[in-house]
């Protein structure tokens, strides 16, 4: 999978503060991974061209089938930069998405 990599980290788009959850939306985690790395996304957000992300414009542009996925929260997205090599999570708390770094051992219960 392309992503965008500079200065030893990977661009991650994200919504930030509240929406729908921009690639946490999804159940299907090969869209969720596409929607949140994709270099034609993060150039278009880095452009100013948000308001051109639409659920046609990703089916035909990225070969996804998002169905009736809304991607209204589109318009509040973020690059966060993620340093190479991580390993990580994109959380959701309302459609505010942020990243959770998790380390090798980690395991998703512990008493």
């Amino acid at each position: 999978m392309d992503k965008v990599v500079r200065n030893g980290k990977m661009a991650v788009l994200l919504t930030s503060p509240f929406g729908l959850g921009w690639s946490t939306y999804t159940d299907n985690e090969v869209n969720s991974k596409i929607l949140a790395t994709h270099p034609k996304l993060i150039q278009m957000v880095e452009d100013g061209r948000i308001a051109e992300i639409t659920v046609d414009w990703v089916n035909k542009n990225l070969g996804l089938n998002l169905g009736e996925q809304d991607l209204g929260s589109g318009y509040n997205l973020v690059i966060e930069w993620v340093p190479l090599g991580s390993r990580f999570l994109i959380e959701s708390y309302d459609g505010a998405e942020s990243i959770r770094y998790v380390s090798d051992t980690w395991t998703p219960f512990e008493a």
